[in-house]
């Protein structure tokens, strides 16, 4: 870890690799209460603490009401990592963030023995690191995860009832794959947040807001949106910076992969409208690459997944 990196924001999305049921616990879903978590390392003495940030409430720190609000909706401290070694000439610091890792930080363990229909425990001698990707300020980490039970899991009568199958050859054992991938939060970008009107139908992301003290309304929305920037500022109609790449997954069947391609680009139409060209392309995932993980966050991937009760894609 480099020192210049501490109490830096990261940025953390965890899905399933391999899943063993459906969604929430399919190949490709995220995993936690949030897709995507942010968290800060701090030193403090021989160790490094994981912290979370309070995202639910947030206020300018000019505001009257910042420090009554700061006595009262503290940060998480989640975890803390023993520093194993320091290097003063290259100014890094040595931690092992294995428990980050586990899932143990996202209740996965909970989480699969609702799921799983039975008391499930992490056997952390069968479990490890499977394949590491560095590329700039990303990092990607593919987990192998053994979950053991002391008897074979009946299906959670709730899960079931929702078509949610383990589908574990022997209840008593549960191999999963786990993709994370780690990136620190960009210290300058172009993004411009836009706020959402609570009368169209948007997926937001929401929290509750000091600085409108005085309004009916204290939650602030803001759009989960793409970054899409045109190359000529001024064209009623103009080609992206930076387009929305999908990529297909080898789950799909290649009988069906133009249609999928088709039905795909078809919202170039909606983006056109909107004023963009090409905003959306359609790739297919790289044969023969070592490094591809359809549960990567550095790509969009749409996949077909086939569970007892239904088959079908989801990105």
């Amino acid at each position: 870890l480099p020192e210049e990196k501490l109490s830096k924001l990261f940025v953390v999305q965890a899905a399933f690799h391999h899943g063993f049921t459906e969604d929430p616990a399919q190949a490709g879903s995220p995993i936690g209460n949030n897709a995507v978590d942010v968290y800060r390392l701090e030193r403090r003495d021989t160790a490094v603490w994981l912290i979370r940030p309070n995202l639910t409430y947030r206020w300018d720190p000019s505001d009257p009401l910042a420090l009554a609000s700061s006595r009262t909706m503290p940060e998480a401290i989640l975890s803390d990592f023993p520093i194993e070694q320091t290097n003063p000439e290259t100014k890094r610091v040595l931690i092992n963030i294995t428990s980050l890792l586990s899932g143990d930080l996202q209740q996965l363990g909970m989480m699969v023995t609702v799921l799983g229909g039975s008391q499930y425990s992490l056997e952390r001698d069968k479990s490890g690191v499977d394949r590491i990707i560095q590329s700039a300020d990303m990092t990607t980490v593919r987990m192998n995860n053994v979950y053991r039970a002391a008897r074979a899991g009946g299906d959670n009568p709730l899960a079931a009832m929702f078509g949610m199958v383990n589908h574990a050859e022997d209840g008593r054992s549960l191999p999963l794959k786990v993709t994370w991938t780690l990136n620190w939060r960009p210290e300058k970008s172009n993004y411009m947040p836009r706020i959402a009107d609570p009368r169209v139908g948007y997926f937001t992301q929401d929290f509750y807001s000091v600085d409108k003290f005085y309004k009916r309304d204290r939650t602030q929305r803001y759009i989960n949106r793409w970054n899409l920037v045109k190359k000529s500022p001024e064209a009623k109609l103009s080609d992206v910076v930076k387009p929305i790449v999908w990529t297909i997954d080898p789950s799909i069947p290649e009988k069906y992969r133009p249609a999928v391609r088709e039905g795909i680009l078809r919202w170039n139409r909606a983006f056109e409208a909107a004023g963009y060209r090409n905003a959306i392309q359609v790739v297919d995932a790289p044969k023969n690459d070592p490094d591809y993980d359809h549960a990567d966050a550095r790509r969009n991937v749409i996949r077909f997944t086939m569970t007892e009760s239904a088959g079908y894609a989801i990105a």
